[in-house]
């Protein structure tokens, strides 16, 4: 399926009712977390759905400053798990809202790897231009590399939305 068949399956078929907040594709694996931004999000969360927010998911190194900001925020006993733990947990199936927060990213040596399999060549720009901080790719392949990224980042987005509302009719 393209990515809009799936937007719409998630809607039509599963319920589900997406909001993203902000474009920032920064991930959290290693930094990125604000606490007062964080916070801000999940006071916002509780005042408009109160006894139904009570989980989230972000990054393994950020679960527990999550867990922190929700209790900061009223949520009562909150709940999170991390990524990587998103597969295959049906504990939040009845869950009517959900704060999915951060992103992870695989690291340049993984994506090199992979290319490597595939037969492709890119390069992380940062061995290219010292002063780089983030991502980039360069060379013949570097469109294959930013795909690499995407469907990492993306799927394992989707996959922790798709741990709520596993029963919507149920909901």
């Amino acid at each position: 399926m393209s990515s809009r068949e799936e937007q719409l399956w998630r809607q039509h078929e599963r319920n589900l009712k997406i909001i993203q907040v902000g474009s920032n594709k920064n991930t959290w694996t290693v930094s990125g977390f604000n606490q007062q931004e964080v916070t801000s999000l999940c006071s916002e969360l509780q005042c408009q759905f109160v006894e139904d927010f009570r989980s989230g998911v972000t990054s393994k190194r950020f679960a527990d400053d999550l867990q922190d900001s929700m209790e900061a925020a009223g949520v009562e006993n909150p709940r999170t798990i991390h990524y990587g733990l998103e597969k295959s947990v049906d504990e939040f199936a009845t869950e009517a809202v959900v704060l999915v927060v951060g992103c992870i990213s695989p690291s340049s040596d993984s994506i090199k790897d992979w290319l490597a399999l595939l037969g492709n060549d890119a390069t992380p720009k940062r061995e290219v231009r010292s002063d780089y901080e983030g991502q980039e790719w360069v060379g013949p392949d570097a469109h294959v590399a930013h795909e690499l990224l995407r469907d990492v980042r993306d799927k394992h987005v989707l996959q922790a939305i798709g741990r709520y509302a596993r029963r919507p009719a149920d909901g």
